[in-house]
């Protein structure tokens, strides 16, 4: 039967021509028309096409291919197809045009992709500038956190040892205190056979009003320091707050970065991946089956460069891992170092309050101190005098008692002997209500800087 019984000239020569082949100008009919050939020729006009024509470089790789020796035969040819389809599925054949429409298809999805991953890397790439940049500040915060933690490492020392030099001082002052009360009270129990020493001694000073100032004092003192230390721990508890408000933002921020770096990692090495298989097809959707061994060999090369890129996209993970726990332990570092700052902020901001309000009360006391001293030797000076004064006046009465004869002048030296004492004790006098005003006006001022305080 003729295959090509409907075919003319008009549809082989043109045929003939797309395949380079010159026809000059000759008709075909005969053979065509010939049973021999005609199933020769119809073979040729169903199968052949531009992609199986050989062109001059095709052909020279041919030729040196054949001369090596190299040329498979149609077993291993199939055989190295074969397993090509299986490692790169989806690989049209020459001549599938519905699988290259596929190609095509999804060559346009990857690339709309790629222009889509192309905006996520400049996403990303803002990202870590952005990193980079809160990395720098962070740095020069830390710098400036450093230098204020030595600073207050300094101002602690040197507020230590003035504590102590304070502590001291009032050690020393309430041990005078404790002794002159011990003077006082000795020239009380001495003075409480006589009367005359005894109204004297409970006109020196205003012992119980001084008594009961210094405790309404040292309650005042303990209710602000209590509030004002309530105060302080409300402070603190608020920057607690806001410091853990501000590490739970940057934990946010810091797993928002690590997904984009993960996805943009996984595009990557997918996007690499068809790219690969991109460019297998386009290399290798016009293969002749002479070619077959030498695009095995191009196809291996070319799985090879991806294995080592995979190897490079895991070092690069690797890497990126290694600096995200590196940049975690920096931040943790960072905020035990604001948290131990904060500490101490607050303990020297306690102790320059404790130092500010007891150097007002340590000089007061100093001077409540200073105006009792005087007030008892005046008192101790003023009792000797007046002892020696009635000492005297004894015995000179015991001298004129003793004499035979009594003259009428013992009287006159013993009213002598009386109006001494008397203006000695009016001379006394003045200093006790000065001191005894001068314990009043301490007390005063002691209840205005308490008022001012409060």
């Amino acid at each position: 039967m003729n295959m090509f019984s409907e075919t003319s000239d008009e549809e082989f020569i043109p045929f003939l021509s797309s395949l380079g082949v010159e026809t000059y100008k000759k008709s075909f009919e005969w053979m065509l028309n010939d049973p021999d050939y005609a199933g020769v020729l119809g073979w040729l006009f169903k199968n052949l096409d531009q992609n199986n024509a050989l062109t001059a470089r095709e052909e020279y790789r041919y030729a040196e291919i054949q001369k090596k020796g190299t040329l498979q035969s149609p077993q291993e040819l199939d055989e190295s197809i074969a397993s090509i389809l299986q490692q790169y599925e989806g690989l049209p054949l020459p001549g599938d045009a519905e699988a290259m429409e596929d190609i095509q298809l999804e060559t346009e999805m990857l690339q709309e992709r790629l222009r889509f991953l192309e905006r996520q890397e400049e996403i990303v790439t803002e990202l870590v500038q952005q990193n980079e940049k809160t990395k720098e500040q962070l740095t020069c915060e830390v710098t400036k956190l450093n230098a204020m933690k030595t600073q207050c490492k300094q101002d602690e020392a040197n507020l230590s040892e003035e504590c102590l030099s304070l502590a001291q001082e009032i050690e020393d002052i309430t041990q005078s205190t404790i002794d002159a009360v011990a003077d006082a009270l000795s020239l009380y129990s001495n003075s409480q056979t006589d009367e005359d020493i005894a109204k004297r001694f409970f006109a020196l000073g205003p012992f119980d009003q001084y008594r009961q100032s210094q405790a309404l004092f040292r309650s005042h003192f303990d209710l602000y320091c209590a509030k004002r230390f309530t105060s302080r721990q409300d402070e603190q508890s608020a920057v607690d707050n806001e410091l853990r408000n501000a590490l739970a933002d940057a934990k946010a921020l810091e797993e928002r970065l690590a997904h984009a770096m993960t996805s943009y990692i996984a595009a990557q090495a997918d996007l690499s991946g068809e790219q690969a298989t991109l460019a297998l097809t386009c290399n290798y959707e016009a293969v002749h089956p002479s070619q077959y061994a030498l695009v095995a060999m191009e196809a291996k090369s070319t799985v090879e460069l991806l294995e080592q890129e995979e190897s490079i996209l895991e070092q690069q993970v690797q890497a990126a891992v290694q600096q995200f726990v590196e940049r975690r332990a920096r931040h943790a570092v960072d905020v035990a170092v604001r948290s131990a700052l904060a500490v101490r902020e607050q303990i020297l901001s306690d102790l320059t309050f404790l130092h500010r309000v007891t150097s007002p009360a340590l000089a007061l006391d100093g001077g409540v101190c200073a105006l009792a001293r005087l007030s008892l030797r005046a008192a101790g000076g003023t009792a000797q005098c007046s002892a020696r004064l009635r000492g005297r006046r004894g015995a000179r009465a015991a001298a004129s008692r003793g004499r035979l004869v009594i003259h009428p002048p013992s009287t006159t030296v013993t009213s002598r002997a009386r109006g001494l004492d008397g203006g000695v004790c009016a001379l006394a006098r003045p200093s006790l209500r000065a001191a005894g005003g001068a314990a009043r006006g301490a007390a005063r001022l002691r209840g205005k800087g308490r008022r001012q305080q409060g």
